[in-house]
C-alpha cells in the first residue's frame, strides 16, 4: 500500500530530524528526550549527550536520576543485547527483545535455559533484600557457576553466572545498577525487582511501532538491523504500515507521509545516537559527494563513508545532513568537517555549548577518539 508516488531525500531527512526531537530543545524534558528512541549506554556519556541535543538546561544528574531516582526510565539489555536506557513504560517490551538475544547467546555457549533458570533462582535467594556485586554473587553461589571454556569465550562469558544474571534481568526479576548511581559508573551491583506486566499483542510488531515513531521512513532492512531480527520477520512486523518511495532509500514504511517541519539546526551527536544508529546505512544522511570520503569505521579504521554501515565516532549533523565528526579531550571540542557548513556561526555556538557541558557536567571526560 503506497501513500504517493515518491518523495525526496531531504523530505526523509527532515522527518528523521523531527522524529528525533532535534530542534525542539526548549519544549522538552529528559523524559521527552529519552522517548525519542531507546538510548545506548555502552558509549557513555552517550545518553547525557543525546539528551543535551534535545533539550536546554540539562544537568548530568537529570539523566542519571531519571533512571536511579525517579524511575521514569530503566537501564536494560535489549536490542542486539545492547544496554539501553528506555522509558519505564517500555520495560516489558525492551526485556522481551533482550530475551530474544539471550536465547542466541545461550545457543552459542551451548548452555540450556533450564540450567541458567535454576542458577538464577539461587542468585535471587542469595540476594534476598540486598544489593550485591557480581564477585560477591559468584563467591556465594553453591554449587559454583560452571566454567564455559571456549564456547563461553565466543560471547564473553567465562562461566554460567553472567548468563544466569542476564536471564534473571531479561525476565524482569533482577535489575542492574551502579554503586554511584551514574550511568557511566563502572562498579555494578544487582538487586531483586518485580517483573513487568505481560505484553498484550505481537511483541515484534509493538517494537516496530515504536521504531516507526523514531525512524520512519525506513525499510524492513533498517528495522531488522536495529532490532537484531531477520528481514522476513521485520516485514511481517511492519505488515499493513503504509509505504512511500524515497529517493536513495527505496520503499520505506511511514505511518504519516505528510510534510514534516524543515530540518534546521546543528547537532553534535554522541556515538550511537539514534539519528544515525536507527538505520542500516548511515551514508544516506550524507550527500553523495561525501560517500567516497574516509570515515571512522569499526575499530576506528577509516573506510569510505558509502561502504560503512556505521560511523564509529560522534557525528556532526547540520539541517539533517551528516557533515562530519567531533571529539572532546580535556574539555575542548574538536570538529572534523567533511564539507563546509551552511552557517559557521551556528556551529561555533553549538561547539561552545557542548564544551561547557562536557567541562562542567561531565568533568572533562573524553568523548570520541
Amino acid at each position: 500500500m503506497s501513500k504517493d508516488d515518491g518523495r525526496g531525500l531531504d523530505w526523509a531527512r527532515s522527518w528523521w530530524w523531527h522524529r528525533q526531537g532535534l530542534g525542539l530543545r526548549g519544549d522538552q524534558r529528559v523524559e521527552d528526550a529519552l522517548a525519542r528512541g531507546w538510548c545506548h549506554v555502552a558509549s557513555a556519556p552517550g545518553p547525557h549527550l543525546s539528551c543535551l541535543q534535545r533539550m536546554d538546561g540539562l544537568r548530568r544528574a537529570d539523566v542519571d536520576q531519571a533512571v536511579y531516582v525517579r524511575g521514569t526510565a530503566v537501564h536494560v539489555h535489549t536490542a542486539r543485547g545492547a544496554g539501553m536506557v528506555v522509558p519505564a513504560s517500555d520495560r516489558a517490551l525492551a526485556l522481551w527483545l533482550g530475551r530474544e538475544q539471550l536465547a542466541r547467546m545461550l545457543a552459542a555457549a551451548k548452555v540450556g535455559e533450564p540450567e541458567v533458570e535454576a542458577e538464577a533462582g539461587r542468585i535471587l535467594e542469595l540476594l534476598a533484600d540486598d544489593e550485591l556485586q557480581a564477585p560477591d554473587i559468584v563467591a556465594g553461589l553453591r554449587p559454583a557457576p560452571r566454567p564455559l571454556g571456549p564456547d563461553g569465550a565466543k560471547i564473553g562469558a567465562v562461566d554460567t553466572a553472567i548468563l544466569s544474571l542476564r536471564w534473571a534481568e531479561a525476565n524482569g526479576l533482577l535489575r542492574r545498577t551502579t554503586l554511584d548511581r551514574r550511568l557511566d559508573g563502572k562498579r555494578f551491583a544487582y538487586a531483586r525487582c518485580d517483573p513487568p506486566a505481560p505484553l498484550d499483542g505481537d511483541p515484534l510488531a509493538m517494537v516496530a511501532a515504536r521504531w516507526l515513531l523514531w525512524a520512519a521512513p525506513g525499510t524492513a532492512a533498517d528495522f531488522a538491523e536495529w532490532a537484531g531480527c531477520k528481514v522476513e520477520e521485520a516485514r511481517r512486523a511492519l505488515d499493513g504500515v503504509p509505504t512511500v518511495r524515497v529517493d536513495s532509500l527505496g520503499v520505506g514504511y511511514v505511518p504519516d507521509a505528510g510534510d514534516p517541519p524543515e530540518a534546521r539546526g546543528v547537532a553534535l551527536l554522541p556515538y550511537r545516537d539514534n539519528l544515525p544508529w536507527l538505520r542500516k546505512d548511515v551514508a544516506i544522511l550524507a550527500d553523495p559527494e561525501l560517500h567516497a570520503r574516509p570515515a571512522p569505521g569499526y575499530g576506528g579504521r577509516p573506510s569510505p563513508l558509502g561502504k560503512v554501515r556505521r560511523v564509529h565516532a560522534p557525528t556532526v549533523v547540520e539541517d539533517g545532513r551528516l557533515v562530519g565528526t567531533w571529539a572532546a579531550h580535556d574539555g575542548e571540542v574538536a570538529v572534523d568537517l567533511w564539507t563546509p557548513v551552511r552557517d559557521p556561526g551556528r556551529l561555533a555556538a553549538e561547539v561552545e555549548r557542548v564544551e561547557s557541558f562536557v567541562r562542567v557536567e561531565l568533568g572533562g571526560v573524553a568523548v570520541g577518539r
